[in-house]
């Protein structure tokens, strides 16, 4: 083989040999970054009345308001109260997902408004996708979140949550 066909190749395994030592990506980081979990509407959920029963709110299922001119089915209500928490799984955002707002880019925590007869109705809004994890030790030592990062993040959303409904029912 002469020297012109080795030069693609010779330049192809220096850049290769340079990515690999300056810690370049390695192909399998976007194998683990697609292994991304959500947590699961029942763990999610379990998480919410645990926060609430420390807060001292009494959750109560299912609660049926009016947005956007039809009725949604909300998770939890807080005491009876014009208050509620709704876990969007992804079978939430197929559905109804028109309806319901879209994660905060920034974190913000989204608050659903009711209407018609529902109008004082306020709910919190929690994304499946806000609230997704690794098991990959690789991944997280990387700076992905684990499953109790993100488990501690919705605890603090939740407890967030609290403070302005309680700030709201001054």
């Amino acid at each position: 083989m002469d020297t012109f066909r080795l030069r693609p190749l010779l330049l192809v395994a220096a850049v290769a040999s340079a990515s690999a030592a300056c810690g370049g990506a390695d192909v399998r980081d976007d194998v683990v970054v697609s292994r991304a979990r959500a947590l699961s509407e029942e763990r999610a959920l379990g998480i919410v009345a645990e926060v609430l029963a420390e807060e001292g709110f009494t959750p109560q299922r299912s609660w049926r308001i009016q947005v956007a001119g039809a009725p949604l089915d909300i998770d939890l209500r807080l005491d009876g109260s014009r208050f509620g928490i709704e876990w969007v799984s992804p079978a939430d955002r197929q559905t109804h997902g028109a309806r319901l707002p879209e994660p905060d880019p920034n974190g913000q925590l989204r608050i659903l408004a009711g209407e018609g007869p529902d109008a004082q109705a306020q709910v919190l809004v929690l994304d499946f996708r806000s609230y997704r994890f690794h098991n990959d030790p690789r991944a997280v030592e990387r700076g992905a979140p684990d499953a109790s990062t993100v488990e501690g993040r919705l605890r603090r959303d939740v407890r967030d949550f609290l403070v302005y409904v309680r700030g709201q029912q001054r």
